[in-house]
C-alpha cells in the first residue's frame, strides 16, 4: 500500500519500521472495538480491517492490545478491544 493513501485515512502521521525482512511497516492501534462477549478475537480484526478500509494482503500482523468487559448495560455486556495492526508499506 502506498504510503500516501494510508496517511490521507490515517490522522495523525504514523512511523515508519524497518522490520527484520528489510520491508517498510507501519503500526497502528485501533481502540474501542467492540464485540459480542462469545466472538472470536478475529471479528475485532475484521472490525478493525474495515475501519481503517484495507485487504488481508496488506496486514502483516494482528493482535490484541487491551481487552476490557463494557458490563455497563447487564442485559449487552460487550468485549471492547484495542487492536494492534501492523500493515505493510512502500518506503516512499
Amino acid at each position: 500500500m502506498k504510503l500516501d493513501v494510508m496517511q490521507d485515512r490515517l490522522n495523525p502521521p504514523f512511523r515508519r519500521f524497518l522490520c527484520e525482512k528489510g520491508e517498510m511497516l507501519v503500526a497502528i492501534i485501533l481502540t474501542g472495538i467492540c464485540t459480542e462477549l462469545d466472538d472470536p478475537f478475529e471479528k475485532a480484526v475484521q472490525t478493525a480491517k474495515k475501519q481503517l478500509k484495507i485487504g488481508t494482503k496488506d496486514v502483516l500482523s494482528a493482535y490484541p492490545v487491551k481487552s476490557s468487559i463494557d458490563a455497563r448495560h447487564p442485559e449487552k455486556i460487550k468485549l471492547v478491544y484495542s487492536v494492534g495492526i501492523e500493515l505493510a508499506c512502500d518506503e516512499e
